[in-house]
């Protein structure tokens, strides 16, 4: 028997090394960094590597038997061996027994022969012998024959378990071969199926699907929304999608129509409303106990804050309204502790400008925002239910500007807390009542009620709004009484923590005011000390009367009239110089061409926006002018020599005697000292970027102003002197914004004689009146005597800048899109001044986009915006019918008092026209009037005494040459048409 092969398992090592390498060759082509190909698999990629395993697993259990059975072989060919040589040593020993066996049978047989005497006996014994032997013999041949077969057996069974494992070892080895050339070709299949997997998630990930189930995608109405608020016209958002994808390799499914659009920013006006219900019920104030314990009915635990400012525009008016509370920020950057947020109500068209109309558009805002929060699926699954009288008690401060108005307006919303806070409290007493009581109280106020409305026929005539109208109202009267009842019980610190609420004004609106004060101060000092000062600024119609009067001559009643309308001054000069180098139309003044002609020359600036009437514009004009003096001069001349006519106009005309003035370049000095000292320290203190400011700590900083003031008024030369320093001359030591300014006014001495005496002046001034408009700030008032909590429930920006720029944004967006609706503008203002995407990112579930969908459908289909607009028109019916009624109710009565006037006696004595007084004296001066008599302007504002003087003068001048005489001409005519004559002269009428 041959032993095995021993190159059969060397070569199967062979090979599944190869089959290995080939293995990991593949995986490294697998595991190349081809993101693309690894991210867009498919189904024919995922069957190539199914089809790679299995081979490989196939490959692994083929080896893994070959080697099994190998290993069996090599067992079969050892004990082959062995049984070999026991076979070979018992055939030796067989053999040599057999030669033994020969050797005793010729003794056996020569012993016969002979014949001893002991033979026979031996002869037995070796007969015995042989026959042990022999038995022996027969049983070793016997094992050894058993033996023999049974290791035949063992070698057929090798030889036949060889012969399969040498046909398993042909057949695996036949299918590594196949195998092997599969790995080869693998990579030929992966990169085809890669490529056919890329292609196929290219046209799945590179498409862009607009639409789900139908209706456009959340996501494609955010991107509606952030291309318009970007400038994108809502006519090419979806060209601007298109053409953006197809350049990214994306192919878009959909196209937003205009239409889809529009809908799309209404909808993100609609999710701000609920956003700003949300946040403004859900804010966090800091309550204390007290307050708690109060209203422990109202699960409410906010505080909130108002600011509001209007403008006109196109010749209806608007309001802005903005509430600060304090929210947690929805940018995962940002620190989670909340922060005082200022968020955008509406913009809201106001037919009535009264502070009492004000009252009611606060309510009809808040109550908008309820309404739309509550019927919403947003505020359904929160569940939270808020009156409009909860929210007027939480309401802890209001800013806007400075204008009595306003400042009506904010003592109605806090007397419009109170109640709400009594009728709260009325509510609590009823809680607490017998059901007896409660019915006797609603059953006289409802006895009242209908009472009021006129009996019982009349209530029941009147329709179910007007009941319910009535109902509330009765409700409303009952509850205060006893709301009233629980207030008067509560201690003084318990009341004013109920009652807390202040009011503050603009600190830009304070600056502005301040400066008018010190300019009206200065133009005082120059008639006081008997100075010329600045030269007269005249329009257009006063300056060609006032040219006409002769040198000689008296000065006319029309000559008088055009002075005294007159202005002049340093305010004035920088007001018509930004209407003539920046002028806020656009088709008006010279524009571009100053800004290229001052490059031209080497200084690139641009004028402040006085004509806009920016903040501290007029400051910052005074000091461009002192510092390019001369070049203004010069471009003034350039304007003039480039005409046809080599003229100038009006305006340049006043601009250009103002710039060579004295008086007037010391106003403008003053001017600009007062801003480098005052107002740019100040505004950028208020204005300090990244500063959670509340105006209501800022008591100390408007204290510092005026000692400030009162230290330049005590100093002048802090500001004029021959060293000049912003450490000692500016507010906080703050750096000049200007400091060439102040070389500039020095060199300029000569020509500002009075320039120190002015500061004085002018400091003097604005110190007075920032001790009116900082009032509030005032020592043991409400902001003074707050406590730091309180203040941090009641804060407020220290600006009113959010609503000044919204309606600066409101101008901008009707200039270039005239035909937007308001709906639409505080849609898009809405949603992205407050940052309602990211609150709806967070909050928002599928049903809610669903249901603001549906909402904006509703309020497309009402009309809103046509329903506004004709309430607007209304309103203005009604009103001009009220003028025209008033109007002709005071004709009548202009006609009955000059009927009444024409039958009273005049009186002719100087004597007695001297000793009247009281209503004589009145209607005497009338009669004279109505007579023809020539009155002074002024005339209506003289004391008792001033007006005998007058009656007697013109007593003493009728009928003289130099006097007067009365009307004769108009005798004949009825005192009807005297009064329509008046009446036609009346601005008022209409």
């Amino acid at each position: 028997m041959t032993p095995p092969k021993k190159s059969l398992g060397n070569r199967s090592a062979r090979q599944k090394a190869a089959t290995q390498n080939m293995t990991l060759k593949c995986l490294d082509i697998e595991s190349e960094p081809h993101s693309s190909g690894t991210q867009v698999s498919s189904k024919n990629s995922d069957k190539a590597s199914d089809e790679l395993a299995a081979a490989e697993h196939n490959l692994t259990e083929a080896l893994v038997t070959v080697k099994h059975h190998k290993t069996e072989l090599e067992t079969a060919k050892a004990k082959a061996a062995e049984l070999y040589q026991v076979k070979h040593v018992v055939t030796g020993k067989l053999q040599r027994t057999l030669v033994s066996k020969d050797r005793l049978q010729e003794q056996v047989k020569l012993l016969q022969n002979v014949d001893l005497p002991n033979a026979r006996n031996d002869a037995v014994i070796a007969t015995r012998l042989f026959q042990q032997v022999d038995a022996e013999n027969a049983k070793l041949k016997q094992s050894f024959t058993s033996l023999l077969a049974s290791t035949q057996r063992a070698v057929n069974l090798a030889k036949e378990k060889q012969l399969k494992v040498e046909a398993k070892l042909k057949s695996a080895g036949k299918t590594n071969r196949i195998l092997q050339k599969r790995l080869a070709r693998i990579p030929d299949i992966k990169a085809t199926a890669a490529k056919r997997a890329r292609s196929h998630a290219n046209k799945e990930n590179r498409t862009l699907n607009l639409k789900s189930k139908g209706a456009y995608h959340p996501k494609a109405r955010e991107l509606a929304r952030a291309l318009t608020a970007a400038g994108c016209s809502q006519k090419y958002v979806s060209t601007v999608i298109q053409t953006v994808c197809q350049h990214a390799g994306v192919t878009v499914r959909g196209q937003m129509s205009r239409r889809t659009v529009k809908r799309a920013i209404e909808e993100g006006g609609i999710m701000a409303e609920i956003q700003l219900a949300h946040e403004l019920i859900h804010t966090k104030g800091n309550f204390n106990i007290l307050y708690l314990l109060i209203f422990t009915k109202i699960t409410l635990n906010l505080a909130f804050t108002g600011s509001i400012d209007g403008t006109s525009n196109k010749n209806l008016n608007y309001d802005s309204r903005h509430i600060t509370f304090k929210n947690p920020s929805y940018n995962p950057a940002d620190p989670k502790s909340p922060k005082h947020v200022n968020c955008f109500m509406r913009l809201r068209c106001t037919v009535d400008t009264s502070s009492e109309a004000e009252i009611q558009d606060w309510v009809a805002e808040f109550q908008h925002l309820l309404t739309r929060y509550q019927s919403s699926s947003f505020g359904q699954r929160h569940g939270m239910f808020v009156r409009v009288v909860n929210l007027w008690t939480h309401w802890m401060g209001m800013n806007s500007d400075h204008c009595s108005k306003e400042k009506k307006a904010a003592r109605l919303v806090a007397e419009k807390k109170t109640e709400a806070v009594q009728q709260v409290l009325g509510e609590e007493a009823v809680l607490e009542m017998d059901d007896a009581d409660v019915d006797a109280v609603f059953e006289g106020g409802q006895e009242n009620m209908i009472k009021q409305a006129g009996g019982e026929e009349a209530w029941a005539l009147l329709s179910p709004d007007q009941h319910r109208d009535l109902s509330a109202t009765m409700i409303k009267q009952v509850l205060i009484p006893l709301g009233e009842s629980e207030y008067s019980s509560l201690t003084e610190e318990q009341r004013r923590e109920l009652d807390f609420f202040v009011w503050v004004g603009c600190g830009c609106h304070k600056n502005t005011n301040t400066v008018l004060g010190g300019h009206a101060a200065v133009m005082k000092w120059w008639g006081e000390n008997d100075l010329p000062g600045p030269v007269l600024l005249a329009n257009k119609d006063n300056t060609a009367v006032l040219r006409t009067l002769d040198p000689d001559a008296e000065p006319t009643a029309a000559y008088e009239h055009a002075l005294q309308s007159s202005t002049r001054g340093g305010i004035k000069a920088t007001d018509i110089a930004g209407a003539i180098f920046r002028n806020k139309d656009h088709k008006k003044g010279q524009q571009d061409i100053t800004v290229l002609w001052f490059e031209f020359f080497g200084n690139s600036f641009t004028f402040p926006s006085t004509s806009n009437n920016r903040y501290g514009s007029h400051c910052a004009a005074a000091a461009c002018l002192l510092l390019h003096l001369d070049k203004f001069i010069k471009f003034l001349e350039f304007i003039r020599d480039k005409k046809k006519t080599c003229t100038f106009n009006n305006m340049e005309n006043n601009l250009y005697n103002a710039l060579k003035c004295n008086s007037t370049l010391t106003e403008l000095a003053v001017m600009a000292l007062y801003a480098q000292a005052i107002s740019h320290p100040y505004i950028q203190h208020i204005r300090a970027p990244g500063k959670d400011l509340n105006m209501l700590d800022l008591g100390p900083l408007h204290n510092e102003v005026l000692i400030h003031m009162q230290k330049i008024i005590n100093t002048p030369d802090l500001l004029v002197g021959p060293k000049v320093s912003h450490t000692t001359g500016a507010l906080y030591g703050q750096k000049w914004e200007t400091p060439e300014l102040f070389p500039t006014v020095k060199a300029m001495a000569d020509r500002m004689p009075h320039l120190k005496q002015l500061v004085v002046v002018f400091f003097n001034g604005a110190k007075e009146t920032w001790k009116r408009f900082a009032s509030e700030f005032t020592p043991g008032g409400i902001i003074d005597e707050a406590t730091f909590e309180e203040k941090d429930l009641a804060w407020i920006p220290p600006t009113n800048d959010l609503n000044e720029g919204l309606l600066g944004s409101y101008r901008q967006f009707m200039r270039f899109k005239p035909l937007a609706s308001l709906l639409h503008f505080n849609a898009n203002a809405m949603y992205q001044r407050n940052d309602t995407q990211a609150w709806v990112d967070k909050n928002f579930l599928e049903e809610d986009h669903r249901d603001v969908m549906r909402t904006q459908r509703e309020q497309e289909a009402s009309g809103e915006e046509k329903k506004r607009k004709q309430e607007l028109i209304g309103f203005e019916t009604q009103r001009v019918a009220r003028r025209k009624e008033a109007a002709e109710k005071s004709k009548q009565q202009r006609v009955e008092r000059k009927a009444r006037l024409a039958q009273v006696p005049l009186i002719l004595d100087v004597e007695v026209a001297g000793k009247l007084k009281g209503n004589q004296l009145k209607e005497q001066l009338d009669a004279f009037k109505l007579a023809g008599a020539p009155f002074p302007t002024g005339a209506s504002k003289f004391n008792a005494n001033e007006k005998r003087e007058l009656l007697k003068s013109l007593v003493e001048s009728l009928n003289k040459p130099e006097g007067w005489t009365l009307k004769v001409a108009e005798e004949d005519r009825s005192v009807e048409d005297q009064a329509a004559d008046e009446e036609s002269d009346d601005p008022d009428a209409l």
